[in-house]
């Protein structure tokens, strides 16, 4: 996952600092794009001709 850590008065750009349940809530939020992301990947992939 990418991370932006700006300076203050922002302090949430990394998940140490962010917490748990911030964490979670943006992993929850991407899920359905990775999750399109990859199903795109294999495919791509599989139309390529490789085994995934």
């Amino acid at each position: 996952m990418k991370q932006y850590n700006p300076a203050p008065p922002f302090d949430a750009g990394s998940p140490e600092v962010a917490g748990a349940a911030l964490v979670e809530q943006v992993k929850d939020l991407g899920k359905p794009i990775l999750e399109a992301s990859l199903a795109a990947t294999r495919k791509t992939a599989l139309a390529m001709g490789f085994d995934v």
